[in-house]
């Protein structure tokens, strides 16, 4: 997880795709799969703050993506009928 390097829509005319997706920037952050269904948990406290500035959220990708050893990823949309994302904030 990373943040992007710009700012980005969602949907309509010059909505995000593939192939205009912003860059990112700052420190990655990564969870590793465990090959089975659930949730994954990130860090992300440094981009949080960082984001102060300029908040342009967040982009989950494969470490390997478009590689050799490419191996099918799937998350679910907050649009999904069960499993959304959810964001948990802890206060320290």
């Amino acid at each position: 997880m990373q943040a992007p390097s710009a700012s980005w829509i969602e949907s309509g005319a010059g909505g995000l795709t593939w192939n205009n997706q912003p860059g990112v920037t700052g420190s990655i952050q990564s969870a590793l799969s465990t090959g089975t269904a659930g949730y994954l948990e990130w860090s992300v406290t440094d981009q949080v703050r960082s984001q102060y500035i300029t908040n342009n959220g967040f982009r989950v990708a494969d470490s390997a993506e478009n590689g050799a050893t490419d191996q099918a990823q799937q998350f679910n949309s907050r649009e999904a009928g069960s499993n959304r994302p959810q964001l948990e904030v802890t206060f320290q």
